[in-house]
């Protein structure tokens, strides 16, 4: 359905316990129900070599240490001045609804996935507005398409949960942004400028804050297990659209949460 007003693309790592969450959490709750609402895309990078990922992991792990976070931070500055400044290719696999980004799966490249994307969206897709989103969330998509009423794709958006209101750089969190067109078209005009030295959230928040585009915060509901859900009221049912069923257990139980959540939803509609 590229004709849709509206695109929600799913970053998913091609990983356990992801690929399950994918699989037994959101294709059997959220995503069959709004098949025909919205234009729903899953999005991968590439398969990565096992050295590559374990590396990225350990980089990864002390981002935000006392002792070696400065050096990580000076790490991702030096080698990301190596990177192709060109933007990857995406290949759709159909059958899946699953578009590939010809980069590796790692932390530090998912800025170049995100730019590959956005000029396959251009290219491809006919939506006015897209939602990113990764394998944790649960949308509600009827809720989100009405939000959708106010804005006008032929003006900047970026909005979602902003995850450091009090900062002057603001950004939104990758969990769940809300994009429109012309937007996305603003990134990819501009994308040798695009920073690739931080998370992706981080980067398109200083990125856009350099064109100009501020961001607008949009609420979600943080369900951390099971309980979480059970307690919801049916008017938090009624007025939310983005649900990250993020589990802090383990084994994570994300899958179970997004089924309780999705009954809740489905009996109060």
């Amino acid at each position: 359905m590229n004709n849709s007003i509206l695109t929600i693309s799913v970053t998913q790592a091609n990983t356990q316990p992801w690929l399950k969450i994918w699989k037994e959490g959101q294709t059997k709750t959220w995503m069959s129900t709004y098949d025909n609402l919205v234009n729903i895309i899953n999005i991968q990078s590439k398969k990565t070599p096992e050295l590559i990922m374990m590396f990225d992991r350990v980089i990864e792990k002390h981002r935000y240490s006392l002792k070696y976070g400065t050096f990580v931070s000076h790490f991702n500055s030096l080698w990301t001045k190596f990177l192709s400044s060109n933007i990857p290719k995406a290949r759709l696999i159909a059958s899946e609804n699953l578009l590939i980004i010809d980069c590796w799966s790692t932390y530090m490249l998912t800025n170049q996935r995100n730019l590959g994307f956005y000029k396959y969206f251009l290219e491809n897709i006919n939506s006015d507005f897209l939602f990113q989103t990764n394998s944790s969330s649960y949308v509600d998509c009827f809720k989100l398409i009405k939000l959708l009423e106010v804005h006008d794709a032929r003006k900047d958006l970026y909005a979602g949960f902003i995850v450091n209101p009090k900062d002057k750089i603001k950004f939104v969190s990758g969990a769940g942004r809300l994009l429109s067109r012309k937007t996305i078209e603003r990134i990819v005009a501009n994308y040798k400028k695009y920073p690739k030295n931080n998370l992706e959230d981080i980067s398109l928040g200083y990125f856009l804050h350099g064109l100009g585009v501020s961001p607008i915060n949009l609420p979600r509901v943080e369900l951390p297990d099971i309980k979480s859900v059970l307690d919801l009221t049916d008017s938090t049912l009624q007025k939310n659209f983005l649900y990250r069923c993020k589990s802090k257990e383990k084994p994570r139980n994300d899958i179970d949460i997004m089924n309780i959540l999705h009954k809740r939803l489905t009996d109060v509609s």
